[in-house]
C-alpha cells in the first residue's frame, strides 16, 4: 500500500485562508487535544468543512499520489459503537479507481507530539461494501503525518489485508493485529503513542470497552519514529465510513460514554 505524504488543503466556506477556531489543548474540555465529530449537513462534501476543535484549518484534499478531487461526503448518521458517546454525523467515501485523501493540519502539533508525552487517538471505522474492492486491494484508514515520519492505521493494501494494522510509509514495517476487518461492521480503534527520544512506542487496541480501564494488552509497534505529528489524513481506495476522530492525554479522554 502506498503511504500518506503531501500537503494540499483547501476550503470553500470559510475561504481557504481562514483558520479554524482552535483552543489551546489545555483549555479543551475533557483533556481533548483535537476532535472531529463530522457535525455537518448530510450529503455535503467534506472539502472546506471547518468544525471540530484543535485544527489549524479546514479539510482539504491531500495524500501521496491522491486525486485532488476528493469525493468524501458527510454521512447520514454517527457510527454507533456500544456506549461510546457520539455526535454529529460521519464521513464516508465510496470505492474509487484511484487513491483519494482528505487532510487537516493540527493547530498545536508541538503540544500533541511533546517529547516524553503519551497521547491517545481514537477513531471509529466501518468498511462499506465488499472488502478488497478498489486499487491496491481496497485499502483505507487514518494517517498521522509529520515532516519526518508517517503512520497508517487501518485496513492495508498488502500483507495482512484482512486485519487491522499499523504500518509506515510505503506499507513497510507492518504490524498486524489478530482482529479481522469485517465488512459493514463498525470498529473502534484506539492508538496509544508514547513519544520518546528516537524510536516511539505505539500500542493499538481494537474494540476496547468505553467506560472501562485501559486494556493491559494490545498490539505493539516499537520501531517507528513519528517526529512531530502535525497532520491527520483520511486515505483510501476502498469504501469506508469514519467517525468520532479524537485525540487526548488519557485513554478515558478519547472514549466518552453515554452513561
Amino acid at each position: 500500500m502506498l503511504a500518506c505524504c503531501a500537503a494540499n488543503s483547501g476550503c470553500s466556506k470559510p475561504s481557504q485562508s481562514t483558520k479554524a477556531a482552535a483552543p489551546k489543548p489545555e483549555a479543551t474540555a475533557g483533556r481533548l487535544l483535537f476532535s472531529e465529530p463530522f457535525d455537518y449537513p448530510k450529503g455535503e462534501r467534506l472539502t472546506g468543512k471547518n468544525g471540530g476543535t484543535g485544527f489549524a484549518q479546514a479539510w482539504g484534499s491531500g495524500g501521496f499520489n491522491s486525486d485532488p478531487n476528493a469525493p468524501h461526503v458527510v454521512g447520514d448518521d454517527s457510527l454507533a459503537f456500544k456506549n461510546l458517546a457520539t455526535s454529529g454525523r460521519s464521513c464516508k467515501v465510496a470505492v474509487q479507481d484511484r487513491i483519494v485523501g482528505m487532510e487537516r493540519s493540527l493547530a498545536h502539533p508541538e503540544e500533541f507530539a511533546k517529547p516524553g508525552s503519551t497521547r491517545y487517538v481514537s477513531v471509529v471505522m466501518r468498511p462499506e461494501g465488499k472488502l478488497g474492492d478498489g486499487p491496491l486491494n481496497g485499502f483505507f484508514g487514518l494517517c498521522l503525518r509529520s515532516k519526518g515520519g508517517e503512520l497508517f492505521l487501518g485496513k492495508p493494501g498488502n500483507e495482512a489485508m484482512d486485519k487491522w494494522v499499523m504500518e509506515e510509509r510505503g506499507g513497510t514495517a507492518q504490524v498486524a493485529t489478530a482482529s479481522p476487518v469485517v465488512a459493514n461492521q463498525a470498529t473502534l480503534l484506539v492508538l496509544k503513542i508514547e513519544y520518546k527520544e528516537g524510536t516511539d512506542r505505539l500500542t493499538l487496541y481494537v474494540n476496547p470497552k468505553p467506560g472501562e480501564a485501559e486494556p493491559t494488552n494490545g498490539t505493539v509497534k516499537d520501531n517507528a519514529d513519528l517526529g512531530v505529528t502535525d497532520t491527520v489524513l483520511l486515505y483510501s481506495t476502498g469504501a469506508f465510513s469514519v467517525d468520532e476522530l479524537r485525540a487526548g492525554e488519557t485513554f478515558q479522554s478519547v472514549l466518552p460514554t453515554t452513561k
